[in-house]
């Protein structure tokens, strides 16, 4: 049996072994995870900003609106969302537990649990 991360040659001690040792078999699943991390490393870098402008800007506020540009301003990215929500009939785009809902260039931030 060939070993799955360092191909080198091993005989099995149990039937469904995939590894020659636990070494190479920690090591290619912490790359397997790296390679994911990086991959999502862009997006989540741009949520986790959208998130610390929210919770900066609503801090003791539960709803409060804002104009576009002032988001802008502040860097805020609009082509990042985690889910969209129901509110009032309408699918509305969310960021974590806020709620964005848009009318006229003006953004009312909802903070929801």
């Amino acid at each position: 049996m060939k070993c799955l991360y360092s191909n080198e040659e091993f005989v099995q001690s149990r039937s469904n072994q995939k590894f020659a040792n636990s070494k190479n078999r920690m090591k290619y699943h912490n790359e397997k995870k790296k390679q994911i991390r990086t991959s999502r490393a862009y997006i989540d870098r741009k949520l986790h900003k959208n998130y610390n402008i929210l919770s900066e800007i609503m801090k003791g506020k539960i709803n409060q609106v804002f104009h576009r540009e002032y988001l802008k301003g502040k860097d805020y990215s609009f082509d990042v969302l985690t889910h969209y929500q129901k509110h009032k009939g309408n699918n509305e785009q969310a960021v974590y537990d806020f709620l964005i809902v848009e009318k006229e260039g003006l953004l009312n931030i909802i903070r929801y649990d």
